[in-house]
């Protein structure tokens, strides 16, 4: 193949890149940083560059590491495989100066790895219900294949930690993100997958445990915690065969957009693995006593001395063997409630009485 000898030319990039996978690939990479930004400061620097034969090998050791390091900056974690792609279809332009209907056959292992990602991140996004991650999480369920693994949800524990990264405009390290899960049984691996993502990005996690999506948002808000983000895994009603993940930080739930940015991105990263010590805490017993000073608090005028708050009232708890049994004992009975005739209080993933 020859080298093209004419300089590179900033206004022509575009009109080079016009195979519909490099297109969208580049599309993807744009909303994460300005395609100039992989470059030098001017165009005249980086015509200059291509233009000195001799410094040719010099200009591929800057170009990619430049590259690398706006990977890293804009999204927030190391990420050597999108910086290669990136890196590919750049030096294939700007060193060659192909035509669309040759960049294909030309560079095909870039393509390859396009379309694969390409494949994946359609996927990925097949995940997205609404402001949530929902998937099949184990089988069971004929007709119903699994596709949220504890492989797929590290990678989008390792992106939430990026996008979180760059929302808040701080180093991955310097974050403190919390995870809980429900009764399912499929929770304890997934919160396991979605951990490892999250340290293998730089965060700090502590792990809940059994919780509630109230109280992993609270783990936010509490001082004794204060994260910078949490995660709860859960699928609400859905059938035991079916998990999910919220995502909350300072602001609350994260919006349909967020969710799926964070897709994208985890289609685009290869968590490594990180045996970090993580710490474990028991939220739901804080947050129980939360709620039980909340409703003391609100009923203290309306409370007879030497009387409890709920004293006189026959609260009925169905937990449907979810997460929420912790109310009869933990909350509704210390303030005084006769619970009797509530059922199904003891976590069942399987939920055989939902």
């Amino acid at each position: 193949m020859q080298l093209s000898k004419r300089a590179f030319n900033f206004d022509d990039f575009f009109l080079w890149v016009k195979h519909p996978a490099v297109l969208f690939a580049m599309m993807e990479i744009t909303t994460f940083f300005p395609a100039q930004s992989l470059f030098f400061e001017t165009k005249q620097q980086t015509a200059l560059e291509m233009s000195d034969g001799n410094n040719k090998f010099f200009f591929i050791l800057k170009l990619y590491d430049r590259i690398y390091k706006t990977v890293k900056d804009k999204v927030g974690c190391e990420c050597n495989c999108i910086s290669w792609i990136i890196f590919e279809i750049v030096l294939a332009c700007v060193w060659f100066g192909l035509e669309f209907y040759n960049l294909y056959q030309n560079i095909p292992m870039t393509s390859k790895k396009l379309c694969i990602i390409m494949k994946f991140m359609s996927e990925l996004l097949k995940l997205q219900n609404g402001s949530d991650v929902r998937g099949v999480a184990i089988e069971g369920v004929e007709g119903e294949n699994v596709n949220l693994t504890p492989d797929i949800v590290k990678q989008i524990g390792c992106a939430y930690v990026s996008w979180l990264a760059k929302k808040l405009d701080c180093d991955a390290t310097a974050l403190t993100i919390g995870v809980g899960r429900d009764s399912r049984v499929s929770g304890p691996a997934l919160a396991d997958g979605l951990i490892a993502g999250m340290v293998s990005a730089g965060a700090k996690v502590v792990d809940c445990g059994m919780a509630t999506t109230p109280a992993m948002f609270m783990s936010i808000v509490f001082a004794d915690t204060a994260f910078q983000g949490s995660a709860m895994i859960t699928a609400s009603h859905l059938p035991f065969n079916r998990n999910g993940i919220k995502f909350f930080d300072k602001d609350g739930g994260l919006e349909h957009d967020d969710i799926t940015e964070i897709l994208k991105l985890a289609s685009l990263l290869n968590p490594v693995n990180d045996n970090a010590y993580i710490e474990k805490y028991d939220l739901l017993s804080v947050y129980a006593e939360y709620l039980k000073k909340k409703i003391a608090d609100a009923l203290a005028d309306q409370t007879p001395s030497g009387k409890l708050p709920l004293e006189g009232l026959h609260i009925v708890v169905d937990s449907g063997n979810g997460a929420s049994g912790f109310f009869v004992d933990k909350i509704l009975k210390p303030l005084g409630a006769d619970t009797t005739g509530s059922q199904f209080l003891e976590p069942d993933g399987m939920f055989p009485n939902h």
